[in-house]
């Protein structure tokens, strides 16, 4: 089986781990931005049984324009609930012309039912945790203040603002709070700007984007995995958090809801930093150690991505003859 995978970009995590699980499954497999001048011809010399396109939006319209064959359509979450939304019509358009809907939280699927999907052609499944890398990563609490981590890009959609400000108001109450600000991007010069203000410079350490594995040992060395994301899909930091036994405190979207509840962890209202800080100190306490267990037997049971990816093949046949029969 042939696979064009296409896409804005090709370099993001979600992206990579999508072609390394098709490569892995036996699917041959070629990756294209779609902004390439030379797409149409790419993929008439590839010649691919079935292409695999996302997020939706500019990238499924210009598929749409050069390709009339088998289509998976991916959502990213983004791309249909939460403020960057695409405009619904385009969202109706990509939706008709795709033999198999890839969708990953249960607020994305219900969306795109609402958009008029067949119940047949959705395929939901979290992009889940490599349990087994997971697996070899200690909690060896290195740090002895508590600590609570961000990992969220730094863009307008993750709110980190929100977080930096509720890591200040819960150091009103544990002085010796300490926080890890992982990851970069165009708000990265306003955040630490931000925690300056605040009085956070002894106390908020921004580490820029890390590597896989020095991600998760911050995730793993840390007490409270803390994001006020305005909208996600299943977000893998999330899992791997939980996966790790780290306590979470979350924003209280549709994406998070499916994860985090009061048995997994806590959650507060989109952009209220007051309520995060809630959240942070009530997870320092003893009944976080519970929650946490809990969080990562669901991810365990549920967010497997060895179990999931083994699936990749199944469904794009699926998908193949979905295409053949209409």
């Amino acid at each position: 089986m042939r696979l064009a995978y296409l896409s804005d970009r090709i370099d993001r995590t979600h992206d990579l781990r999508f072609l390394d699980a098709w490569e892995a499954s036996g699917v041959e497999t070629l990756a294209v931005p779609v902004g390439s001048a030379h797409l149409e011809r790419e993929l008439g010399r590839f010649a691919p049984d079935v292409v695999q396109a996302g997020p939706i939006g500019a990238v499924t319209a210009a598929v749409s324009q050069v390709w009339q064959g088998a289509l998976i359509v991916t959502s990213w979450g983004f791309d249909l609930i939460g403020p960057d939304r695409v405009d619904a019509s385009l969202a109706e358009r990509a939706i008709r012309r795709a033999e198999l809907l890839f969708v990953d939280n249960l607020a994305v699927e219900r969306r795109v039912l609402e958009l008029g999907a067949e119940p047949t052609g959705i395929a939901r499944f979290a992009w889940g945790v490599d349990l087994a890398r997971i697996g070899l990563t200690r909690r060896a609490r290195s740090n002895p203040a508590p600590t609570v981590v961000s990992a969220r890009s730094h863009e307008p959609l993750y709110d980190v603002g929100t977080a930096i400000r509720a890591i200040a108001i819960a150091r009103r109450s544990v002085p010796d709070l300490r926080a890890i600000i992982a990851g970069d991007g165009s708000e990265t010069v306003h955040l630490r700007g931000l925690a300056h203000e605040l009085g956070l410079d002894d106390s908020v350490e921004f580490v820029g984007r890390l590597a896989q594995t020095d991600l998760d040992a911050a995730l793993a060395d840390s007490d409270v995995y803390l994001s006020a994301s305005l909208t996600d899909g299943s977000s893998i930091t999330l899992l791997e958090a939980m996966a790790l036994g780290t306590r979470c405190c979350v924003s209280d979207i549709p994406g998070n809801a499916e994860w985090i509840d009061e048995r997994t962890g806590w959650t507060f209202p989109v952009g209220d930093p007051t309520r995060a800080a809630a959240g942070i100190l009530a997870a320092l306490n003893p009944e976080g150690d519970d929650r946490a267990r809990a969080a990562a037997a669901r991810v365990a049971a549920e967010a497997d991505w060895a179990q999931t990816s083994a699936r990749l093949p199944a469904l794009a046949r699926h998908a193949i003859g979905r295409g053949a029969a209409s």
